[in-house]
């Protein structure tokens, strides 16, 4: 081969992989960036209705749920569910908003499209979704979040819920629960692989039962277990018997906690940023103005969490009649 030849030859190689570096590098600014990233805020009216059904369903992301968005007020007048959320751009976004005898049913959601060969999936974009959910407190609410991959922090203080239902197959689940006089039925917490965070003001009265795989389960002051449910003393303090809230915590593998948060003593509240989420010492605010998923967990009052690994309970739930719905 003459000397024109390989270095024609050369050249064409080098002009080859410089191009094809280029497509690398180029697509990877946009895979890897924000650039690829849709957002988006939904509100609907009250419209009449007097309760909500919300379903919440994502293929992967976080999504907290509370009285507000985090950026703003407790939500009322005639606002019943605020969202806003980000996706990537590959990502089918469902809301939909409808009334049926009297029920508001919301559903939200969002999940990737699914490429037609195995190969191309690796082109989709990164990005997590993320979706913030603020619900009218003075609406009772039936709620059901599904989770495949990521985590769901959920705080119903403040909220008028009536049931609700938290799945996650792999990641978290990091529930608060709220005043139990509007509950019927029970509600269940349900985790695949991760965590589960259950917090429970002390005034409340709960019973949860807890049915673990290879998960050690802890509790932190103020549940007593008798070898099926745990309980707090207001279950045992109660003067109406067919009040509290019964709640089934299900895991394959991880950890279950179970905290106590105490009331805070009325006052005057420092700012937004100090209302709603619970303080050094373990206590929540009685009233809340102000968003509480401002991205740190509730801290709990607490004895040392004292860890039970052996109490894995096989019994049949409290309650068989099926908790899962969607509109």
């Amino acid at each position: 081969m003459s000397l024109v030849a390989r270095l024609f030859t050369g050249c064409l190689v080098l002009l080859t992989l410089a191009v094809f570096a280029a497509i690398v590098v180029g697509y990877g600014v946009f895979r890897f960036s924000d650039t690829g990233a849709v957002r988006g805020a939904w509100s609907e009216p009250l419209g009449g209705a007097e309760a909500i059904s919300a379903s919440i369903d994502l293929d992967h992301g976080d999504v907290t749920l509370a009285d507000s968005l985090p950026a703003g007020p407790a939500l009322g007048g005639d606002v019943v569910i605020r969202s806003e959320y980000r996706a990537g751009g590959d990502t089918r976004v469902a809301r939909d908003w409808r009334i049926e005898n009297g029920e508001g049913i919301a559903t939200l959601g969002s999940a990737s499209t699914d490429p037609p060969h195995a190969v191309l999936r690796w082109l989709q974009s990164p990005e997590q979704a993320t979706w913030d959910v603020g619900v009218n407190p003075q609406v009772p609410l039936d709620l059901a979040v599904d989770v495949a991959v990521g985590s769901a922090r959920i705080d119903l203080t403040g909220l008028t819920a009536t049931r609700f239902s938290v799945n996650v197959a792999v990641g978290s689940a990091d529930v608060v629960v709220g005043d139990a006089t509007a509950a019927t039925g029970v509600s269940r917490v349900r985790v695949g692989v991760g965590d589960v965070r259950l917090s429970v003001p002390e005034d409340v009265p709960v019973r949860i039962q807890v049915t673990a795989g290879i998960s050690d389960v802890s509790s932190a002051g103020g549940f007593v277990f008798d070898g099926r449910y745990y309980t707090n003393d207001a279950w045992g303090n109660r003067t109406d018997l067919t009040t509290g809230l019964d709640i089934v915590v299900e895991t394959g593998t991880g950890s279950v906690s179970l905290a106590t948060l105490t009331p805070a003593t009325p006052g005057p509240v420092a700012g937004p940023s100090s209302a709603g989420t619970s303080s050094a010492d373990g206590t929540y605010p009685p009233a809340r103005t102000s968003p509480s998923l401002t991205g740190s967990r509730p801290a709990v009052s607490v004895p040392s969490p004292v860890s039970t690994p052996s109490t894995r309970s096989a019994a049949s739930p409290v309650d068989s009649r099926p908790n899962d719905r969607r509109p």
